[in-house]
């Protein structure tokens, strides 16, 4: 964890922030982001742990490829995730007993209206960025039963560079950013019964535990309400510049059936797809209250 004397993410540390900023951006020159290939998922060895870890140092994300039958289902998923200190799921309204979320296109079902249950282009966004604080996404496992005949690929930005884009245009847009009611996304009412009540959070914060940048973005543009004020607007507006740009730091992944990414609740979105009907686009995730845990000697 941070002390104050060394934290990248306080404002007035200037010189904190830059040596972190050029480390960052350095390491980033000289990795390469490739798949991470996984033996048995229920027994990772310190060498598989040590390469996941070295590629979330990096990009706060890792691709890897289970070497089992990419149909093994949530319980492998699970296990996978547990040698990482991931053991917090979030229980979500939609996820299955292994508190697992299966992402098809639903028809004739009440999830059906949620867009990661169709074949819709999905927005940039980070996962969980409705929840109440206290049950903040640090990590999520997004995982490929099959993929779709045609489109369906994600793209992943790490919110530390998001951050340093901002930053260094005007340390007043983060501050903006950082207001606790930066954004607010009103109570949600299903058949009358309120399932999500009203809820408030800033869009970069940083954790108290690990001392590293959390962040809660959707550029949805109904049932969201944004402060007005004029940093805020000029930072959305810049960070969307930045989502919607050809920028070498954004990631295009086209998952294929057995691989997976795991990250620490990276900023993504998915491009609209078609399906084959006799083998749907299946797509496993789990979202966890943890932070991965990083391999000691990476």
């Amino acid at each position: 964890m941070n002390t104050d004397s060394d934290n990248p993410f306080d404002l007035q540390n200037t010189d904190a922030y830059l040596e972190w900023r050029a480390n960052k951006l350095d390491s980033l020159q000289h990795a390469t982001l490739q798949a991470v290939e996984i033996d048995n998922p229920a027994a990772i060895t310190p060498e598989e742990s040590q390469a996941l870890s070295s590629q979330i140092a990096i990009y706060n994300a890792a691709i890897f490829k289970l070497m089992t039958d990419p149909d093994a289902g949530g319980k492998i998923l699970k296990s996978f995730g547990s040698q990482f200190d991931l053991h917090h799921l979030d229980s979500n309204l939609y996820a299955n007993d292994n508190d697992i979320s299966e992402l098809r296109v639903i028809e004739g079902e009440r999830r059906g209206e949620y867009i990661p249950y169709t074949n819709r282009q999905l927005g940039w966004h980070t996962d969980g960025y409705y929840n109440h604080p206290n049950n903040t996404i640090r990590t999520f496992i997004l995982y490929c039963v099959n993929n779709a005949s045609e489109g369906g690929a994600n793209q992943f930005l790490d919110p530390e560079l998001a951050y340093i884009h901002l930053r260094d245009q005007d340390s007043r847009l983060i501050e903006a950013l950082m207001q606790p009611d930066a954004f607010t996304i009103p109570e949600t009412i299903e058949e009358g019964k309120m399932v999500r009540p009203q809820q408030k959070n800033p869009v970069f914060k940083v954790d108290q535990d690990s001392g590293r940048l959390l962040m809660k973005y959707t550029q949805r543009k109904t049932h969201i309400i944004w402060n007005q004020d004029e940093d805020t607007q000029t930072a959305l507006s810049l960070l969307g510049d930045l989502l919607a740009s050809d920028s070498d730091h954004i990631l295009n992944i086209r998952l294929n059936p057995g691989e997976g990414v795991i990250c620490n609740n990276v900023l993504h979105n998915r491009s609209a797809f078609t399906d084959n009907p006799e083998h749907p686009r299946i797509m496993l995730r789990a979202r966890y209250y943890d932070r991965f845990r990083e391999y000691s000697d990476a």
